[in-house]
């Protein structure tokens, strides 16, 4: 063969195997992410963690088209809550038995929302609290967990610690939840 020939079959083998190599190590990777879609009674969801495996877990979810995420996450400790006489976990300024109200913290890169609304509800199973939030599909952060997968939630210093999602399924989701 002329080498002109050898160095094109050479290059093209070469592309040829990087690009099987890609694609052998893309279910890998993927099976990799602790991100999982479900779309469970017309909800759909996505979530980092199991809790059957006690890992934390950070879940996205919306009804379709509303133009909200409603995100679900958990914190160790709440230090604005106190056990009444009962045992029952209560808000310590009010004495309101769980849930109740907060103001947390969602980042994704650069874009900071500070007052998405929610709640904080004890899970007396795991002695841990649920915080569920409200974001607005379009608020910078939902916009910025949009371009990046990457979106952290975070109330009384606590923050979640989730890789980011992948990209199909954050793609996925947000058709799925806004509003156009």
């Amino acid at each position: 063969m002329p080498p002109r020939i050898t160095a094109l079959a050479s290059a093209a083998m070469a592309t040829l195997m990087a690009a099987s190599f890609v694609l052998a190590a893309a279910p890998a990777l993927a099976a990799t992410s602790p991100w999982t879609w479900s779309h469970d009674a017309g909800v759909p969801s996505l979530a980092a963690g199991s809790q059957t495996d006690g890992s934390s877990v950070t879940s996205l979810r919306c009804r379709p088209r509303s133009g909200e995420l409603e995100v679900i996450f958990w914190i160790a400790s709440d230090p604005a809550a106190r056990k009444d006489a009962h045992g029952y976990w209560v808000d310590a300024k009010t004495g309101r038995p769980a849930p109740w109200f907060v103001t947390a913290r969602a980042t994704s890169g650069a874009a900071v929302l500070d007052d998405p609304k929610g709640e904080v509800d004890d899970e007396s199973l795991s002695h841990n609290f649920e915080v569920q939030l409200t974001v607005p599909t379009a608020s910078p952060v939902a916009q910025a967990f949009a371009r990046t997968g990457a979106v952290s939630f975070s109330l009384y210093g606590q923050s979640t610690n989730d890789p980011p999602a992948p990209m199909p399924l954050v793609a996925r989701l947000m058709k799925v939840c806004s509003k156009r």
